[in-house]
């Protein structure tokens, strides 16, 4: 049987959160990857949170993605109000981004509804 030689592709992530006394929370993320062209991906996402009530939550947070490669970096920044009623989550977000895909003056802006339910 012939051995076949495959090149591999390499990702970290971290990640850490905390809440502050229920109300506030932060977050922070950092991801690399390594394409099996040896191109690296680097991500690094920041957010904050803060619980309106026990059952709304308004938060924002900001990525930025940077590819080896490209010469533009990817950001992205999202506004978000949640509400949780027990088995009915309702979310909206809305998202600017920049560059997306890394992609000079590739920008847009989008709003996104969901309602959801759970048993």
């Amino acid at each position: 049987m012939k051995q076949q030689n495959q090149a591999r592709k390499k990702g970290k992530l971290a990640a850490a959160k905390y809440t502050f006394g229920n109300n506030i929370t932060l977050a922070a993320e950092k991801g690399v990857n390594t394409a099996t062209t040896g191109i690296d991906t680097t991500t690094n996402a920041y957010g904050i949170a803060y619980a309106l009530s026990p059952n709304m939550t308004v938060g924002y947070t900001y990525a930025k993605t940077d590819v080896d490669a490209q010469t533009q970096d990817e950001k992205l920044q999202v506004v978000s109000l949640g509400y949780n009623l027990g088995p009915v989550l309702a979310n909206v977000q809305y998202v600017k981004g920049e560059n997306v895909g890394n992609t000079a003056a590739s920008d847009g802006e989008t709003l996104y509804l969901s309602i959801s339910t759970k048993f």
